[in-house]
């Protein structure tokens, strides 16, 4: 985002593979684009892609999205969500904290209209958006990575820099799926407010 010193984190998953799943994760990304044209809202970011992706998507390829804006020199982050995995938080000293904020994924009414909340943070604190192939990763004894792991790798990389808790992550995730590979896109975002 232009000026302020704002920032816009998203993370889009959408439902399927394939061929429709890319070009329907393509025209997520084109309607950000076209939204931050109008608005650095997330809750109107969410309805204008909501009501646009409702009318031209593949019947069953709806998606989650979630956006946060981080702004550094309000010391504020504000975030809407629209059925994806709520962002992890944690304040330098704190613990992980999970921002509970949600409605329906995109696709399924396009006259749903989302709602955001904000929260002041201070500098270090540090932000973890995941797809669910982070969280529902399996071992090779089919139990899942789950929320409490992606909590724990950050409570133990709390002094990490961003670049170093996405490389502990990868590590994390890497030694719990054993010899067991991916099965859903494993996607993870770490951001630190500096």
């Amino acid at each position: 985002l232009e000026g302020n010193g704002r920032c816009l984190l998203c993370l889009a998953d959408v439902s399927g593979h394939g061929v429709p799943a890319a070009m329907a994760a393509t025209m997520i990304k084109a309607l950000v684009l076209e939204a931050i044209e109008s608005t650095t809202s997330p809750a109107e970011i969410l309805s204008r892609i909501n009501r646009r992706y409702a009318e031209i998507i593949v019947p069953g390829h709806y998606a989650t999205m979630v956006i946060v804006i981080l702004d550094s020199e309000a010391k504020s982050l504000c975030c809407a969500n629209a059925g994806h995995e709520p962002p992890f938080i944690q304040e330098p000293g704190q613990s992980v904290t999970r921002f509970e904020v949600g409605d329906l994924m995109l696709g399924v009414d396009g006259s749903t209209s989302y709602t955001e909340r904000s929260m002041p943070i201070s500098d270090g604190t540090k932000i973890v958006l995941v797809s669910d192939g982070v969280t529902e990763s399996f071992d090779p004894d089919d139990r899942q990575f789950g929320t409490e792991r992606v909590a724990k790798t950050m409570q133990h990389a709390s002094n990490a820099s961003a670049e170093k808790l996405a490389k502990q992550f990868s590590d994390a995730l890497t030694k719990f799926r054993r010899s067991r590979a991916p099965f859903d896109d494993t996607t993870l975002l770490v951001a630190e407010l500096s």
